[in-house]
């Protein structure tokens, strides 16, 4: 999820705690980074986290944590159907787009920030629109501003299947890939990914999402075609928006999120002075910490479609493993929507919030080292990174927390504090890393990287067990999400009316939905995919 985001830098240098300081970067300040912000506004340096100080401190103690964890089963979550695992890495690339990863930035010295200006606006699929985007967009002669439809893909094996016409072969997202001996470009080895963002297709299932986005997009614009291509385009990116929104409030927030800080932040407006976060860029507590929680309900395994099962290698890695821009996708790794939402059936469920080594993104080797010094875990990345980013530390968070949402029940440093007790006196872990954890006990309840706290406290409380986020967890995205969230539609709300017109009684379809399965089903309706039995668009299942 998100693995070429994530970041990164140095601070002032300092040795922790019984670890020797290693040979630190040019210290570069995160809160200089454009499009960033963090979550109770600039700290003072006392509030900042000091384990991202020394970043080579910083790793060691943190893959001697991680050395230690438990080896445990993964747990299915039916709370949360899998296909909104990816739901949240598709909103976390509409909000965050980061030149550098912070923990390859720390390490190196170098800066990095945030080329998302505008939050939850879709540019993570219209990338600003035809005009400014137009590789996204199928060609309308050479005028770019006339382009309206999203471009699309044929699957690998329409011709095979005998799918020529239509919109049913047209379930991938568009791929170009030259071969040497057919040279019409100017370069070695050209190939080229048909989307607005090339981390859209970081993983099959997402590019699959993408597909669904899109044809959705392309059959309100088939409806408004008429209108002219400036108009047209306008009113169907504020029908789509209208739904993505409504979508993100009444169907993700709910199921990831704690009910009574949901039940706070639903009702309140853009301009209400009770936020809790009141910065402009994306708040380093969210991107780097809180958000990244989407990493742990990775499954080891999906079935994509009726007798087709992926590990999640293959998932990340596409049906030809190596290749730098996958082939096109062959009818079976097209997915049917009933396997990864609520359709009917039983779905691939995400998995249960945890803390222990066999999380599936964290097996050694699964991801393309993109430093020298990788590490080979991507739990161990999101914690540098979450360090390096030198965020507010976590006791100042949850005092904050607490004080705003009176109620809550956090997990504090004393209970983080006995659950490392436990941890180093039950873990199989060598003596070496259990005396590095131990020596940084002290620093560790205080400054535990908050993507570890945010699984920890979802799942120590018996009242949740892993099934959705905790309550700090909860509140960092939530204010995050909501807060931006109800910017934008507020700013929908005035070009409402005029795509209602323009739509007339197909507004009503719009306003109905509010969740992935309504948006799939008026999929199949507009896209004209219901009658498609070769490559089955919903395919209820009951097994």
């Amino acid at each position: 999820m998100g693995h070429r985001g994530g970041f990164n830098f140095g601070g002032a240098p300092a040795s922790l705690p019984g670890i020797p300081a290693g040979q630190p970067p040019t210290p570069i300040d995160p809160k200089h980074f454009r499009g960033f912000s963090y979550l109770l506004g600039a700290p003072e340096d006392a509030q900042r986290t000091t384990l991202g100080a020394d970043p080579a401190g910083a790793r060691q103690v943190l893959q001697a944590l991680y050395s230690l964890l438990p080896l445990a089963p993964n747990v299915d979550n039916p709370r949360i159907p899998s296909g909104y695992t990816y739901l949240l890495q598709f909103v976390a690339h509409d909000l965050v787009d980061t030149t550098v990863p912070f923990w390859a930035a720390a390490e190196a010295g170098v800066p990095s920030r945030n080329m998302r200006d505008e939050a939850l606006a879709l540019d993570t699929l219209y990338g600003g629109g035809p005009t400014v985007c137009p590789i996204a967009f199928e060609s309308a002669g050479q005028m770019v501003d006339y382009r309206t439809q999203l471009r699309l893909g044929q699957i690998g094996d329409a011709a095979a299947l005998g799918l020529t016409a239509g919109a049913c072969p047209f379930r991938d997202i568009a791929r170009l890939k030259l071969d040497k001996a057919l040279p019409p470009s100017n370069f070695e080895d050209a190939s080229q990914v048909y989307v607005a963002d090339v981390r859209n297709d970081d993983n099959t299932f997402l590019s699959q999402l993408v597909v669904l986005f899109s044809v959705v997009h392309n059959a309100i614009a088939r409806k408004l075609a008429h209108l002219g291509p400036q108009a047209c385009f306008a009113h169907t990116s504020t029908a789509m928006l209208r739904m993505y929104h409504a979508i993100i409030r009444n169907d993700l927030m709910p199921l990831l999120l704690h009910k009574q800080v949901y039940d706070i932040l639903n009702a309140r407006s853009a301009g209400s002075e009770d936020w809790l976060w009141r910065g402009e860029g994306i708040p380093l507590e969210f991107s780097h910490g809180a958000f990244r929680v989407g990493h742990a309900m990775v499954r080891p395994f999906y079935k994509f479609n009726d007798g087709n099962t992926f590990p999640i290698a293959g998932v990340l890695g596409g049906p030809v493993v190596g290749d730098l821009v996958r082939d096109p996708l062959p009818s079976t790794w097209i997915v049917e929507w009933s396997r990864f939402f609520a359709l009917g059936g039983t779905p691939n469920y995400s998995l249960k919030l945890a803390i222990h080594q066999q999380l599936p993104l964290d097996f050694a080797g699964l991801f393309t080292p993109i430093a020298a010094n990788s590490p080979d875990h991507l739990s161990i990345r999101d914690w540098l990174s979450a360090a390096n980013a030198r965020m507010w530390r976590l006791d100042a968070l949850i005092q904050a927390a607490s004080k705003h949402y009176p109620g809550l029940s956090f997990l504090d440093g004393n209970a983080i504090g006995i659950w490392l007790d436990g941890l180093v006196r039950t873990s199989l872990g060598t003596a070496a890393a259990k005396a590095i954890v131990t020596d940084n006990a002290s620093l560790l309840r205080t400054d535990l990287p908050l993507p570890l706290y945010i699984l920890l406290e979802s799942a120590l409380d018996p009242t949740i067990g892993g099934a959705h986020m905790g309550p700090l967890g909860s509140v960092i995205v939530g204010e995050t999400i909501f807060r931006r969230l109800a910017t934008e539609e507020e700013k929908i709300a005035g070009l409402t009316p005029a795509a209602r017109d323009a739509l007339g009684a197909g507004w009503d379809k719009i306003q109905s939905v509010g969740s992935m399965p309504d948006l799939i089903r008026l999929a199949e309706d507009w896209g004209g995919l219901a009658d498609c039995p070769r490559i089955p668009f919903i395919a209820a299942s009951t097994t």
